[in-house]
């Protein structure tokens, strides 16, 4: 299947697939100077060379089994990225995941909204049936922005070992085509 080129729009953000051109502002934005919020809620901890970010970018722009959007306002800010892959075309399934890269952007509904746009571009554009995801159980802003548009909990994993050396959860969530609200 060819990668469909697209770019998404909202009230206040804009989706587009990530290009080879955007190597160094994509670094730049996410990965020069690692946001410790960030970092917290996608439980990360390691960093990430200018090369090995490059190669990344290089491996997946023209992977027809992910969709990489990066979140950006009207003037190319990039907020973020909005990612569907791991797609099973047989199944028409995929995985979700989604970060912003500073804690500046938390909190202004931009997330909610590259959400929204993203798993109606899956369903409507894609023709997947189903999109799965796995969020910290502390991560209740992210976990209340799933509900929202229909994700429901499949499953939670208890007691799992964190960064800090706590236990937490994984709320493991999926939506179906049917369930999707916008």
């Amino acid at each position: 299947m060819k990668k469909l080129s697209k770019k998404l729009f909202s009230r206040n953000i804009i989706l587009r697939l990530v290009q080879k051109e955007d190597k160094s502002s994509y670094y730049n934005a996410g990965f020069r100077s690692i946001d410790s919020q960030s970092m917290y809620f996608t439980q990360t901890s390691a960093s990430f060379s200018e090369d090995q970010i490059y190669g990344y970018i290089d491996r997946i722009v023209d992977d027809e089994n992910r969709y990489d959007f990066l979140i950006t306002d009207s003037s190319g800010v990039i907020f973020g990225e909005s990612v569907l892959n791991e797609i099973d075309w047989q199944k028409r399934i995929a995985n979700y995941r989604i970060v912003l890269f500073n804690q500046k952007y938390f909190g202004r509904g931009i997330g909610s909204e590259a959400l929204s746009l993203s798993v109606s571009f899956g369903f409507e554009e894609l023709g997947l049936l189903r999109i799965e995801l796995e969020v910290f159980g502390f991560n209740e802003r992210a976990i209340r922005a799933y509900k929202k548009v229909g994700f429901v909990t499949d499953e939670i994993e208890e007691n799992v070992k964190l960064l800090d050396g706590s236990l937490g959860s994984i709320y493991k969530m999926s939506i179906e085509k049917s369930q999707f609200q916008q």
